[in-house]
């Protein structure tokens, strides 16, 4: 005789675990858009910044004025949503740490910048995805996955083909500026994922940015570095990198939330092929065969990392 209980509760227990496969796969899915979107709007960001120095801004300058406008306008959208703005007692300190990591680390990106080749600046900056992977297995108590290093290593080999040498004097201060940026914005993906997952993004970026505000108000009033160009095409192009900004900030951490730290920060390393290809389309810039493989490695990389589950072990079993 047929168990009818017996079959129905398998039953739905098996539509439980689809449906919970689906939803696990629809916050990947999510992730993964947001990751990609905040590597498009950081490619517009980094390609409209090069006009505004141009135009007689600098990096304090630009640092200043993002954060500026980045912070009432966050805190504009949270008061019509009528969210809170303070963070639990619990959360707040990490918020902050977080904060200032990432804080630090844009700054210090932003110095190497006037010291070294933008590519090779680049290249050390996006070292940050092995940062993240190591701080995030300390964190998470659990070995790195091998796999997953080795997708990263094939996306860093890919940005070195694709953002080619340049043959210039190495400043030591401006690769401990770059090396600064890699660790600043590593720990602050891990940190996230760690964390602060259970955060709303917007709250979590609006306070992230008011440390990095604070921040970058010191900085700029201890080196009286402020130099804002006054041409209308100028402010036009400093209202593009700010808008721009904003949609990446906010959808940068919102992705390492949703898929993980590690998972964000490799999908992260196709901002610099989006700007080469941006580069290329605004500024006119020609890419040459060796840059369009390696920008083929890291769009390979990206591509299979989403689809591999992590299969850390933890460090306690050893």
């Amino acid at each position: 005789m047929v168990n009818f209980e017996a079959e129905i509760a398998r039953t739905l227990r098996t539509l439980s675990s689809v449906y919970t496969v689906d939803m696990r796969l629809s916050v990947s899915l999510f992730g993964v858009a947001l990751a990609l979107l905040a590597a498009v709007f950081i490619s517009v960001s980094n390609v409209w910044s090069g006009q505004f120095y141009r135009d007689g801004g600098n990096g304090e300058s630009l640092l200043l004025v993002r954060y500026f406008v980045f912070v009432p306008f966050v805190w504009m959208l949270l008061r019509l949503r009528g969210a809170p703005l303070g963070l639990p007692r619990a959360d707040a300190r990490i918020v902050w740490i977080t904060g200032a990591c990432y804080a630090v680390g844009g700054g210090a990106l932003t110095l190497a910048f006037g010291r070294l080749p933008v590519s090779l600046v680049v290249l050390i900056l996006y070292l940050f995805p092995f940062v993240t992977l190591v701080a995030e297995s300390l964190l998470f108590n659990r070995w790195p996955d091998a796999r997953h290093i080795a997708l990263m290593g094939i996306a860093f080999c890919g940005l070195v083909l694709a953002l080619g040498f340049e043959d210039a004097t190495l400043d030591p201060v401006g690769l401990v500026f770059a090396g600064l940026a890699a660790l600043g914005v590593g720990l602050s993906f891990a940190l996230t994922g760690r964390f602060l997952g259970h955060l709303d993004s917007l709250r979590l970026a609006f306070h992230m940015a008011v440390v990095a505000l604070v921040l970058v108000v010191m900085l700029v009033a201890g080196t009286d570095s402020l130099s804002l160009p006054g041409t209308l095409a100028a402010l036009g192009t400093l209202g593009i990198v700010v808008l721009s900004f904003s949609v990446a900030y906010v959808a940068m951490f919102a992705a390492v939330q949703h898929m993980g730290a590690s998972g964000a920060a490799t999908l992260m390393n196709l901002e610099p092929v989006v700007t080469l290809g941006l580069a290329a389309l605004v500024l006119g810039e020609q890419l040459v065969v060796a840059q369009w493989m390696g920008a083929g490695l890291v769009v390979l990389a990206v591509v299979v990392f989403p689809l591999m589950p992590t299969r850390g072990t933890s460090t306690d079993s050893n």
